[in-house]
């Protein structure tokens, strides 16, 4: 009959339509898991440079931390050799104070 042809194209315009839809959501999804991928990519980049930023900031405090280290190395050692110098000069005093109390005024 007339209306069973015609429920008939309803349906296969019914399919046609859910067919062509399904093909559209499959396309949607496969451009929302690209860009998802892209998301992620892009944030491990970002991350991946947030960490290098952290370590170039870190090495660089290890270097100024060396760096305080030499210099306070380098101010003992001096200290040292002003302590040494100092004895001498007492030695060097005392020599010349008895040598003066004395009058034995030979210096070696």
């Amino acid at each position: 009959t007339l209306v069973e042809i015609d429920i008939l194209r309803n349906i296969i315009d019914i399919i046609n339509v859910s067919d062509s839809d399904l093909k559209m959501v499959r396309k949607l999804e496969d451009i929302l898991k690209q860009q998802e991928r892209d998301m992620i990519q892009e944030i491990n980049k970002e991350s991946i440079e947030q960490q290098k930023e952290i370590l170039k900031r870190e090495q660089a405090d290890i270097l100024m931390k060396q760096q305080l280290l030499m210099l306070q190395i380098e101010m003992i050692q001096n200290e040292l050799q002003q302590s040494a110098l100092i004895k001498k000069l007492q030695s060097t005093e005392e020599k010349i104070k008895n040598c003066h109390e004395r009058d034995n005024c030979q210096i070696q």
